[in-house]
């Protein structure tokens, strides 16, 4: 659909009569739409999107048989309701009553569909009290309303809507969106173009983006809308690249925590594969007879305070003589969060042998943890620390006390001083 646009405008009677001789007229041909193509199947509801200008009525005028293409064909298969341009084709000076008459013919409506529905497009319109005045009495408001009734209320099966749900006030515009619903959900095809992406995504399965009269996409509606409002809309554009950052970084932190499950889940099960060859060898070897806790004056206890001297008494029974035993011990947060795991090999402290009944001690000078209730773990393995003769996992439990008022949080009270200055 090609347009011509002028670059001059005659100021007086002269210079329009003078431009009447002139030939050559400063003009520009420009092409309004240009290599549209798309299919609407019946039934289906589509979109035409698209910023001021860019050729959207033009193109429901051309379906509409308003305007015939200077190129190209435009098919359409049914009886065509164009709601466009409301209003066109009345008379002023004849009555709202008669207008319904003239526009429903327009609209190819027999003039017996128009009497049976003449009362329901009036009360439609709200305009009962004025159906037989002149129409040059009504404000366009109203007229434009009696041109929706009209044409919302014929038969035909496929519509044209061009952003007539500005129609009237905000309860007239919703009767219309729900008549409108109502008829897409009777199967009639539509075609429908609007500013609102909103409803173009609730309403329409597909959707055409046209820009200075040619496409830019097409294709499903959400999809359409999606790159059109990137394009177009700035703050959506900056929200949506925020949105995307987040789920980004929702995805790594699932990853990561999927990944660290994925790696606890090992960890167990090789613990529980370990466990269940400990159990399988129990006291085949070397036994764990008995974990004890004494404070600094060697009572076994239970119970200790903050910073107090704390030692571990490991009684065992090996059956068989053992070279280069190692001895592990772990300490664990009732939360399950591992403190610490010292083991002889790691702390230089080798031990040559044993057999028969023994004891080995670990001294912990300053108990460096805050109060709360902690667990014990230990284990004894072979030299090459990948046999474990036996293993008790968190079986022994113990407790740690406020020392003072302060109560430190975390899991270890670091000793600290302030000052207002470096010295």
């Amino acid at each position: 659909m090609q347009y011509t646009r002028k670059f001059y405008r005659e100021q007086s009677i002269k210079d329009f009569f003078l431009a009447s001789f002139k030939k050559d007229k400063p003009a520009h041909h420009f092409w309004a739409l240009k290599g549209i193509t798309f299919e609407l199947p019946p039934g289906q509801v589509m979109a035409v999107i698209g910023t001021n200008g860019s050729g959207k009525s033009t193109l429901l005028k051309t379906l509409g048989g308003l305007l015939p293409p200077d190129r190209g064909e435009t098919l359409v298969e049914g009886v065509v309701a164009p709601l466009l341009e409301l209003g066109t084709g009345f008379e002023p000076s004849l009555t709202g009553a008669e207008n319904v008459y003239i526009n429903g013919s327009i609209l190819k409506m027999p003039r017996s569909e128009i009497a049976s529905k003449f009362d329901t497009i009036v009360k439609f319109a709200d305009l009962e009290e004025v159906i037989d005045s002149p129409l040059i009495h009504y404000s366009t408001g109203m007229t434009m309303r009696l041109g929706f009734s009209i044409a919302a209320h014929s038969q035909a099966n496929i519509l044209l809507i061009d952003e007539i749900l500005a129609v009237g006030d905000q309860n007239f515009q919703e009767k219309c969106m729900e008549r409108i619903k109502q008829m897409i959900a009777e199967g009639r095809t539509v075609l429908f173009v609007s500013h609102n992406m909103e409803l173009v995504k609730s309403l329409c399965q597909t959707a055409l983006w046209i820009d200075k009269g040619e496409t830019l996409a097409y294709g499903p509606a959400e999809e359409v809308v999606e790159r059109y409002l990137i394009t177009t809309n700035e703050p959506y554009r900056k929200m949506r690249m925020e949105e995307t950052r987040r789920k980004e970084e929702e995805a790594r932190l699932k990853e990561l925590e999927a990944r660290r499950l994925e790696e606890e889940a090992i960890r167990q099960a090789e613990q529980e594969r370990q466990k269940q060859e400990v159990l399988a060898r129990k006291g085949s070897e070397v036994a764990i007879k008995k974990i004890s806790f004494l404070n600094a004056d060697r009572e076994e206890t239970g119970s200790f305070r903050m910073h107090e001297k704390f030692v571990v008494k490991l009684d065992f029974h090996a059956k068989v003589e053992v070279t280069g035993p190692i001895f592990g011990m772990a300490i664990h947060h009732k939360d399950g969060v591992h403190i610490c795991g010292p083991n002889t090999q790691d702390c230089r402290f080798p031990i040559d042998s044993i057999q028969g009944e023994g004891a080995v001690f670990l001294t912990v000078p300053s108990l460096n943890l805050v109060p709360g209730t902690y667990q014990f773990s230990v284990a004894i393995w072979d030299a090459t620390h990948t046999h474990a003769y036996d293993w008790e996992e968190k079986s022994a439990e113990f407790q740690v006390d406020l020392v003072g008022d302060y109560e430190p949080r975390g899991y270890v009270p670091l000793e600290f001083q302030w000052k207002m200055q470096d010295d």
